[in-house]
């Protein structure tokens, strides 16, 4: 359900934002009209200022006309998104005894879409499940593709019309502006956006403004403005230090302490990895405010299933088994800091082949005490004129041996 999260929630966040910056103007507005009501004391003899009034409310009643044009079509992606849920959790259970799915059903429509996509039955048949499959995994991949900002590419994957409702590339873009001026060393963009956030972030005690104050300083010190860094410690710093008094402390240390200074209390300031923790921060911040998971949705569908894989053999060298994910690279360094499966019945893996060791593949001790399977040994033997190598202690056998002998697990 985590991963299926965001997928909704995104598009409820962007009505919510849309709903929220359409109520301030109209409340801003709809009180300067009242206002300048009450102040008119001759409203109803005045024709001049009645007409004047009632023009402000028609362009106000326009401006609302308009806010719901723009909440149209993000109400027909969230409601699209919820025929694609209820679709997927009709085709992941369908089996060939349930019969045909009923036509009826709210996402007919976008199923037949699906199928004039990617060729209906009679073009060679069309999986439901597959093709459902399909377009979440391509989710996946958008979504993975817009966090590294891959943005070109991921627009090139989501160009179908069957995919475009359900990837999220809008939100993703509006937050390159401001990393990309993070990038550049520039702290205006996110603090703009800090500000026009500033209710929400302080409700999840973000400290995203803060590192940003604490950057300009920086720069500012850098640069030897010294009397630009006080101005700036006294109106900007001066009011956070009551909730982060020790770091801003720190950081006024840097009057004292230049950038080659060799104290890393005060070295580390001037680290340009600073500035990747801030981009960090923002992007955690940035995802958390609009809905998205801080970690992409591709990653933490291999990681699900990698938890499921690993046991306490995956970290030992003499045990890890070649078929094994979580043994072997790519994937051993992105189960690292995952939990061990918790494994209530065993199987045995051969180490040479990496198939389970049962009663068609029995496993076979060599007289140095070694098991492995019978196949991998005849497989071995017949690559090397009968003669087979222990991996591990690198002897050589003959093969059959009378000192070979089947093991029986109870």
């Amino acid at each position: 359900m985590e991963l299926e999260h965001s997928f909704l929630r995104v598009p409820c966040e962007n009505l919510n934002q849309n709903f929220r910056t359409g109520k301030r103007a109209f409340d801003k507005e709809i009180g300067a009209i009242l206002e300048d009501i009450g102040k008119s004391a001759r409203l109803w003899s005045d024709r001049t200022a009645a007409r004047g009034h009632a023009a402000r409310l028609r362009i106000l009643r326009r401006q609302l006309e308009e806010l719901r044009a723009e909440q149209s079509p993000m109400m027909g992606r969230l409601s699209m998104r919820l025929v694609h849920l209820r679709h997927g959790a009709d085709v992941l259970q369908w089996t060939p005894e349930s019969g045909p799915l009923p036509v009826g059903t709210p996402y007919a429509s976008w199923y037949k879409l699906l199928q004039d996509l990617e060729g209906g039955p009679e073009g060679g048949g069309v999986d439901q499940r597959g093709s459902w499959v399909k377009v979440r995994m391509d989710r996946f991949l958008v979504d993975f593709m817009l966090r590294q900002g891959l943005y070109n590419t991921a627009e090139m994957l989501s160009s179908s019309p069957h995919l475009d409702p359900f990837v999220d590339i809008d939100t993703f873009k509006s937050s390159k502006k401001v990393i990309d001026a993070l990038c550049r060393r520039d702290c205006s963009e996110a603090l703009s956006w800090c500000i026009d956030n500033r209710r929400r972030l302080a409700k999840m005690k973000s400290s995203l403004e803060f590192l940003l104050r604490i950057q300009e300083f920086v720069q500012l010190v850098s640069k030897d403005r010294i009397s630009d860094a006080i101005t700036y410690a006294r109106t900007y710093l001066a009011p956070l230090a009551s909730q982060n008094q020790e770091e801003v402390q720190r950081a006024l240390g840097l009057l004292a302490f230049k950038s080659n200074t060799s104290c890393t209390r005060y070295r580390d300031f001037y680290s340009q990895d600073r500035w990747y923790q801030v981009i960090q921060q923002f992007k955690d911040d940035y995802y958390q405010l609009n809905g998205l998971t801080r970690d992409s949705l591709i990653e933490m569908t291999l990681k699900a299933g990698m938890a499921v894989t690993k046991t306490i053999y995956c970290s030992n060298e003499k045990t890890r088994q070649v078929n094994c994910p979580t043994c072997n690279e790519p994937f051993r360094s992105l189960a690292e800091p995952l939990p061990r499966n918790l494994q209530v019945l065993s199987v045995l893996i051969c180490n040479i082949s990496g198939r389970p060791m049962n009663e068609n593949n029995p496993p076979i001790v060599l007289p140095n005490m070694n098991v492995y399977s019978e196949q991998a040994l005849q497989e071995m033997a017949a690559k090397n004129n009968g003669m087979i190598t222990d991996p591990k202690t690198l002897e050589i056998f003959p093969y059959p041996n009378p000192g070979f002998r089947k093991a029986y697990v109870m």
